[in-house]
């Protein structure tokens, strides 16, 4: 995870359920942007986190 000026601030690894991608979410600070590289799987993580923005 990088910050805005693209400093690392932390690094890891999460599954990609829809559980544990709300897990996650909910503990990164807020306000929070959320971006990911394009690849085949983007669709499928969009639909899930495009509603947990909203919470």
């Amino acid at each position: 995870m990088k910050d805005a000026a693209g400093k690392i601030q932390r690094e890891g690894k999460i599954g990609s359920t829809r559980h544990e991608l709300d897990v996650w979410i909910k503990t990164l600070p807020q306000p929070r942007t959320i971006a990911m590289e394009a690849t085949i799987f983007t669709g499928g993580f969009t639909i899930i986190c495009f509603p947990m923005q909203r919470r």
